[in-house]
């Protein structure tokens, strides 16, 4: 079984056409990203995401490393180390990108496939567009009498003992 995240529109309180740009995303290391770098998130549907990551995991630490002019043996090891934390990381950076897109992760679910999580997730989705009812106003009264029946406490003066004061966790002062 795999951990899945469910994105769903924002708002969209159970609409079934938001479960068109939804989205499932699987936790777990990422061969594609590994391998294939920006490629694998450009053909994923995570085109800006591809694009920051031809940038940032690609071009600067390659032009970075012949600025500094470091020896050719080095430079493929730590554009290795660089897919190696895209691999790991690729689902976060999936995640992050979706936040951004407006489809915050609106449940956790575990499936044996994606398609599984799909239809648990957005089930689940959507069994909450139900509306939760209020009490009709004729059980506000009822509602009233019952709380203030209820026995109250005596606690005190609560001026009458004098309590320390409470500690703040920081003060500001580095001394």
């Amino acid at each position: 079984m795999k951990t899945y995240t469910v994105h769903v529109a924002a708002g969209a309180a159970g609409d079934e056409a938001a479960l068109e740009k939804a989205r499932v995303i699987a936790d777990g290391f990422r061969w594609g990203a590994f391998l294939f770098g920006f490629l694998w998130f450009i053909a994923k549907g995570y085109i800006r995401l591809g694009l920051l990551v031809l940038l940032a995991a690609e071009l600067l630490p390659a032009g970075l490393m012949m600025l500094i002019g470091m020896p050719p043996p080095y430079s493929p090891a730590i554009l290795v180390v660089i897919h190696l934390l895209l691999g790991l990381e690729a689902d976060s950076l999936m995640r992050a990108a979706c936040e951004r897109a407006r489809l915050p992760q609106v449940g956790v679910v575990l499936a044996a496939n994606a398609g599984e999580a799909e239809r648990r997730g957005f089930s689940d989705w959507l069994e909450r567009r139900e509306p939760h009812t209020a009490p009709a106003d004729n059980d506000a009264p009822a509602v009233s009498a019952a709380v203030d029946a209820l026995p109250l406490q005596e606690t005190g003066d609560s001026n009458s003992a004098e309590q320390p004061e409470p500690k703040p966790l920081f003060t500001g002062d580095h001394s």
